[in-house]
């Protein structure tokens, strides 16, 4: 027998209890399964190079958003990582300041719930 959960919340975490029904009682044992469901990924990436030392990174929120209301953003240059990265919190955008010219860098974007 299957059954499907609709209306859940994207990137929500649940509890499911299954246990079973004689007439109207209920059994003393069940199963609990606990599972976080899908969060939304957001949609458009852009990244705008503002001079040689600057860029813009913006996305657009993902709808519905779900619990998820804020982004880390991590970034640190490439070739030359010695443990020094920064990280911001941000919700759909980041002005990156202070890089060096002619350096590759990563950036990555995680969704996070900021309560």
């Amino acid at each position: 027998m299957t059954f499907a959960l609709k209306n859940l919340t994207p990137g929500a975490s649940c509890e499911l209890q299954l246990y079973t029904v004689y007439e109207t009682k209920e059994s003393d044992a069940y199963i609990t399964v606990l599972f976080t469901t899908r969060p939304n990924a957001p949609g458009r990436f852009i990244m705008w190079y503002r001079n040689e030392t600057a860029i813009l990174a913006l996305w657009h929120r993902p709808h519905p958003a779900g619990i998820y209301s804020h982004y880390q953003i991590l970034y640190q240059e490439v070739e030359t990582f010695n443990g020094d990265s920064r990280t911001k919190v941000v919700q759909d955008k980041i002005d990156v300041n202070e890089l060096s010219p002619g350096r590759n860098y990563s950036l990555s974007v995680s969704a996070i719930w900021n309560q």
